[in-house]
Parts: structure tokens; sequence; C-alpha cells
């Protein structure tokens, strides 16, 4: 009988002590967990952060070359302007070669 309630006791203090381990364990795994998701969240706001500023710098860069192009296209007509009178003397002369 002594040894039914020895092997009893024994087996209640192994089952005991691993449960309060695995208690432990989760503790700082959660810890772990919640760390991590901070860490996650940070790095998130971060790349969201980066993305703005390199849409911002997109569209800044397509309102450049917008105005670019928009001056470009003024330096050629007003070129134009200048070449086209020497080249042609009349607007008769202008229509005809432009209707060939």
């Amino acid at each position: 009988m002594m040894y039914v309630v020895l092997f009893a006791g024994t087996i209640w203090g192994v089952v005991t002590l691993r449960s309060r381990q695995l208690v432990k364990e989760k503790c700082i795994l959660e810890h772990k967990v919640h760390v991590r998701t901070e860490e996650v969240i940070q790095q998130k706001e971060q790349i969201e952060a980066q993305r703005d500023n390199l849409e911002k710098s997109f569209k800044d860069l397509k309102n450049a070359q917008t105005q670019l192009i928009q001056s470009e296209k003024i330096a050629h007509w007003v070129s134009l302007r200048q070449v086209l009178p020497m080249k042609y003397k009349t607007r008769s002369t202008l229509l005809i070669t432009f209707r060939r």
C-alpha cells in the first residue's frame, strides 16, 4: 500500500512541476509575441512613412516632368514661329505645303 501512495505522490509531483513549467514557458512566449508584435507594428509604420514619401516624390517628379514638357513645347513653338516666317513668306504657301 505504501508503494501505491509513494507512486501516486511521485506522479502528482511530476505533473505539478511540469504544469508550473508549462505555465512559465507560456508567459515567456506571450511576452516574446508581444515584443515581436510591437516591432512589426513599428516596421509597418516606417514602411508606410517611406511609401508616403515615395508617393510624394513621384508626384513631384511627375509635376516637374509635365512642366518640363510644357516648357519644351513652348520653346519648340517659339522656334517654329521664328523659322516658319522665314521659310514661308505667305500664309498661302504655308497652307499649300501642309495640305500635301
